[in-house]
């Protein structure tokens, strides 16, 4: 989303802000992405975007008959 459709990116932004206190039955900052920092500022890569290989891309999906 935010490489692909900017202004989808910076509504959703603008949700996380909005949701960070802002849901009084729940303690604490609320954030939408799982590190629990805002959404701007979240790590959006996985190890495979830093370069590291997938050894066993098609494992646990079915296709090894068992």
């Amino acid at each position: 989303m935010r490489d692909h459709d900017p202004e989808a990116w910076v509504d959703a932004v603008e949700v996380d802000r909005a949701l960070r206190n802002g849901l009084r039955v729940l303690r604490g900052e609320i954030f939408l992405h799982r590190s629990c920092v805002p959404l701007d500022e979240a790590e959006l890569f996985n190890a495979a975007d830093h370069g590291q290989l997938d050894l066993w891309p098609n494992e646990c999906d079915g296709i090894c008959g068992v």
